[in-house]
């Protein structure tokens, strides 16, 4: 992963968990946040405590966990404010069909929905639902309604979902989800700047099965192109060959000869703002034989 966890040490993040099947997957966010030594409290809803139970999260956080019934009987004077000035990112995860369009039009009618609309905090969305649900128009209005107010809605994977149908609206992988959350409270300072970052190695040909090249791993231009794009740029990222993942938030393109990556270079340099030479490229290049060279 090329998301430091060093970037939520000590933040305080309030993790709602709404009714979908995918809930258990919040514990392992939660479990994955805490580990990176953030501050993690849990709101259930009513339904989530369907599939999840609090004690899963406080076990997990080592922190509370709050259902409706805190709502009623805490002896904290307006909850929902206090956690919301507490937090200082909100992140739903998973968030149902129901709630977002409760909180696209302003409900407040449990802790969860009350504590979003009295908190004036980054909020985070992961929609969660069965394909159909996630491209109804009327999901698709609150979810464009919630981005123009200036939620971060984590888009859905397509796959297998667990009402067997297969199309849009699994539960993303946890890191999909942390590096949004990461972007939620880190400075965006570089947002709006088009930046090309080049990393790894070229190869040059000799004929069809051998190559010169060099043992560049890619990871220095990799890591600074995650950490670009988590403080706001558009990063594009042009790599040699390499056994990495992708970075969040990236467009990779690959190349392999010198060539090819001055041909991107000459593509994607107009547009750009800065350019981060991280590559290994060769020195020289070959004229490419056809075939195997035999050994003389």
């Amino acid at each position: 992963m090329w998301i430091p966890g060093s970037i939520f040490r000590r933040k305080n993040i309030l993790l709602g968990v709404t009714g979908s099947i995918a809930a258990f997957k919040a514990c392992n966010l939660a479990s994955t946040l805490s580990k990176f030594d953030a501050h993690v409290r849990t709101i259930l809803t009513a339904s989530a405590l369907h599939f999840v139970g609090p004690t899963s999260f406080v076990s997990l956080t080592n922190d509370t966990a709050y259902t409706d019934q805190d709502y009623w009987s805490s002896n904290i004077r307006s909850l929902h404010i206090e956690l919301g000035r507490w937090a200082d990112v909100l992140v739903v995860a998973p968030a149902t069909a129901n709630t977002l369009a409760k909180i696209a039009n302003g409900f407040a009618d449990n802790l969860l929905t009350s504590t979003v609309l009295g908190c004036n905090k980054p909020l985070v969305l992961v929609p969660a639902m069965n394909v159909r649900m996630y491209e109804n128009k009327i999901t698709q209005e609150n979810l464009d309604k919630l981005r123009n107010l200036g939620c971060v809605v984590v888009e859905p994977e397509v796959g297998h979902l667990a009402d067997g149908e297969v199309g849009k609206g699994r539960f993303p992988e946890i890191e999909t989800i942390l590096f949004h959350i990461a972007r939620a409270v880190v400075p965006q300072d570089l947002s709006g700047r088009n930046i090309v970052v080049t990393a790894g190695p070229t190869r040059e040909y000799i004929d069809e099965v051998r190559f010169i090249s060099n043992p560049s791993s890619g990871k220095m231009g990799y890591a600074l192109a995650q950490a670009l794009a988590l403080r706001g740029a558009d990063v594009t990222l042009l790599s040699g060959p390499v056994t990495l993942d992708v970075p969040q938030g990236v467009r990779l393109l690959q190349f392999e000869s010198v060539s090819e990556l001055m041909q991107l270079m000459e593509h994607f340099l107009p547009e750009a703002d800065a350019v981060v030479m991280a590559a290994a490229v060769g020195d020289f290049t070959t004229e490419r034989r056809e075939g195997k060279l035999r050994r003389q």
